[in-house]
């Protein structure tokens, strides 16, 4: 709403929550036997809500003196390594549908590129896929990083069969071009169904 402060909310504490919205209240319902506390609210004008269509929700864990940010998305049945599995048994994968794959995945990694975000471990496993609707997105971001000029990165990073030249040479000041190689890899292994690399 206008002349309000956007906020950002997330949940706290050593203990595993859900929260229901039913007609604007919430309900919080626990795991046996753990601690409930309520969500730690973060008020922040220059907050900007996430420009990405899948929107994915973020919350904040606590566990002892660590922290853990959470990332909840959408079900999605299988990842496109199964997929793949699949086709296997039927020659190939449609050509229109190998495209509508490609072209989620690539603008995908367009939207992590445009805030300097490297995925650093694309490959088959890490795309979700929804065969019925022919959805697509991009999960598993233990292993990325905001890239910034001049600091140096970790070289032993991806997934041998994806992991791009750069890399492979020992390269610490890599960019986020590194998981275009690994998205090559995997637009190769989506036409072959076979990896285009073997380690």
């Amino acid at each position: 709403p206008s002349g309000q402060s956007r906020q950002r909310h997330f949940r706290s504490g050593a203990q595993s929550q859900r929260q229901v919205n039913a007609g604007g209240s919430g309900s919080q319902e626990s795991l046996p036997g753990q601690e409930v506390q309520e969500p730690r609210t973060v008020d922040s004008e220059d907050a900007e809500p996430p420009q990405h269509p899948q929107d994915p929700r973020q919350f904040l864990h606590l566990l002892g003196d660590k922290e853990y940010l959470n990332v909840v998305m959408d079900y999605f049945p299988s990842n496109l390594y199964e997929s793949i599995q699949k086709y296997r048994n039927k020659s190939e994968i449609s050509r229109l549908k190998l495209k509508v794959y490609a072209y989620q995945m690539f603008r995908g990694l367009l939207y992590l590129n445009s805030i300097d975000i490297a995925h650093r471990d694309m490959k088959p496993q890490n795309v979700l896929v929804n065969d019925s609707n022919w959805k697509l997105i991009i999960c598993d971001f233990g292993s990325a990083k905001k890239l910034v000029p001049g600091e140096p990165n970790l070289a032993y990073i991806c997934s041998r069969c994806y992991r791009a030249p750069e890399l492979i040479f020992g390269s610490t000041s890599y960019t986020t071009q590194i998981d275009m190689w690994s998205a090559g890899c995997i637009l190769v292994e989506m036409l072959t169904l076979e990896p285009i690399f073997r380690s």
